[in-house]
């Protein structure tokens, strides 16, 4: 229990600047020996006087975790499940692989997780992994830590930090199959078509307002994705300029296409496009046209991607309701995988304020990367009433747990899998997303609008409610194969490749079953902003 002790006071910074006190106090004695009684003392006085710069993390740090450890086969940390070996070598996916950097420049450790192990704080649980370390020149066994293997720890106030990003997971389906992204996102181009005319006005707006000659249109699709849609999008944006630069009397500019996804987006599907689409801009625009140049940028759009005021338009279509990462905060969500009518208030609250500051982080980003007066034009999946689970939101996320819950109950899934995962999305409502935006500043808001559209995508019929049984069925598996294409890779990630046909097939008969009653539709915003 020292050791452990030890290894987690050593990696707290926020206690460094009482490590310096100690070494002053103390320069010959035994830091690893001595400090953690000496600062248990020291806290012991702030606590018992009450002084401020005594938290509530700090005192539990002091005193400890509890005498005994628990033992657990998996825990999820930022949306990333990890899963001690012996339970991994059963399953088709493997999540105990553990990596980590050592104290040189570019030294990496490689290893197999053995045991997970958590002790529990007054204020917080701290997670520790015992790992079998290789050594890959050497292609044998290699003890990093010698006599105390636990090499990793997380702090669950530190995960953001410290754990692997969920990013790594998150990705649409890739290649060309029957549930990839790119025969499944008939969807996301119906909304592409309907945002259509705010895009042009921006566009046209900002021509018109800006009389200076552009030489080069630069222009960012933020969470491009991997289908025809990609390409789809870049190239309703250039026949716009052109429109807009011959009402003006204008030649029209050299254009740059800036692509952005994260690092699991299928470029090479995009790539294979490419020829296709500038053999049509030839064709369409003649030879002396553009030239149009397309570069693909890998990267969460919640950081800063491009240099400062690069970009005179930023386009993002359904993707600015995925999150940065799993919200913190939500072992009290049981057995729901995104928020539910039994989620507790801290889960809905949980959501909200992931939210808040991943949309807020996005604008301040992109208010460096745009030039003054540029635009930037997002949609995205919303709610359309304050409750958030709603049917437009939520609704199809409580068919996909209750088709796992079903699979828990013939011993195909296991409930703590379930217990342990969340969705990594959220469904703003209006009055959110036009908060935030004043909130934060940097641009003004030209149209902010909603439009619906059903939950299978090539259902054109809002109101029958009379389909026979085999047309429900239909669009039952339509509609899951939307959402089999958007979260399938997390699924897999969590739960393991070998279910997930089960899952689909399963869950497509509950949208059918579901859609027969009611045909609920999506709930989409679109708002045009301009940067001040």
């Amino acid at each position: 229990m020292k050791k452990v002790i030890w290894y987690v006071l050593h990696n707290s910074p926020e206690i460094d600047a009482y490590m310096n006190e100690f070494e002053s106090e103390r320069p010959d004695s035994d830091m690893q020996q001595e400090f953690p009684r000496w600062f248990e003392t020291k806290l012991g006085k702030l606590y018992t006087t009450n002084d401020p710069s005594c938290t509530p993390d700090l005192f539990a740090l002091a005193c400890g975790p509890s005498s005994t450890a628990t033992s657990v086969n998996s825990c999820v940390v930022n949306g990333v499940k990890f899963v001690v070996h012996s339970r991994d070598v059963k399953r088709t996916t493997q999540n105990s692989g553990i990596c980590s950097p050592g104290e040189k420049e570019g030294e990496m450790y490689y290893g197999q997780l053995e045991e997970i192990l958590e002790f529990a704080y007054t204020q917080f649980k701290v997670v520790l992994f015992r790992v079998k370390w290789f050594d890959l020149a050497k292609r044998g066994l290699f003890k990093a830590l010698e006599g105390y293997q636990y090499a990793l720890g997380f702090r669950k106030a530190k995960f953001r930090e410290l754990a692997m990003d969920v990013r790594k997971s998150l990705h649409m389906n890739t290649g060309e199959g029957e549930s990839s992204y790119a025969n499944n996102s008939f969807l996301q181009e119906t909304v592409i078509l309907k945002t259509l005319p705010v895009l042009k006005h921006a566009i046209k707006d900002l021509f018109s307002h800006d009389p200076a000659f552009i030489q080069c249109f630069r222009i960012a699709d933020l969470g491009c994705s991997s289908s025809k849609n990609t390409l789809l999008v870049a190239f309703n944006i250039i026949n716009i300029v052109d429109e807009a630069c011959k009402e003006n009397d204008r030649k029209a500019p050299q254009f740059e296409v800036c692509l952005n996804d994260l690092y699991g987006n299928d470029f090479n599907n995009i790539f294979k496009l490419l020829p296709d689409f500038y053999a049509k801009l030839k064709k369409e625009k003649g030879e002396n046209f553009g030239p149009c140049f397309v570069l693909a940028v890998p990267g969460s759009f919640y950081g800063r991607l491009f240099p400062d005021q690069s970009f005179h338009l930023v386009h993002s279509s359904y993707s600015l309701h995925w999150l940065s990462q799993v919200p913190e905060g939500l072992e009290d969500n049981r057995l729901n995988i995104y928020l539910g009518k039994t989620s507790p208030p801290n889960v809905f609250q949980a959501y909200e304020k992931q939210f808040d500051m991943d949309f807020t982080m996005f604008l301040q980003m992109r208010s460096k990367e745009i030039v003054h007066g540029g635009r930037m034009v997002l949609a995205l999946l919303c709610r359309s009433m304050a409750d958030s689970t709603s049917n437009d939101s939520g609704y199809k996320w409580k068919l996909l747990a209750k088709t796992l819950l079903d699979m828990v109950e013939e011993g195909l899934v296991q409930e703590s899998d379930i217990i342990s995962f969340n969705m990594p999305l959220y469904f703003p409502c209006e009055d959110e997303v036009r908060t935030i935006i004043l909130n934060e500043g940097s641009f003004s808001i030209n149209k902010l609008d909603v439009f619906q559209g059903n939950w299978d995508p090539y259902d054109t019929d809002y109101t029958n409610m009379k389909d026979s049984n085999e047309a429900s069925q239909i669009h039952g598996k339509n509609a899951a194969n939307v959402v089999r294409a958007v979260s399938e890779p997390l699924l897999a990630s969590h739960f393991g490749n070998s279910i997930v046909e089960e899952v689909f097939m399963r869950y497509g008969k509950y949208v059918a079953e579901h859609l027969a009653k009611k045909k609920t539709r999506y709930y989409n915003l679109v708002v045009s902003l301009t940067k001040l």
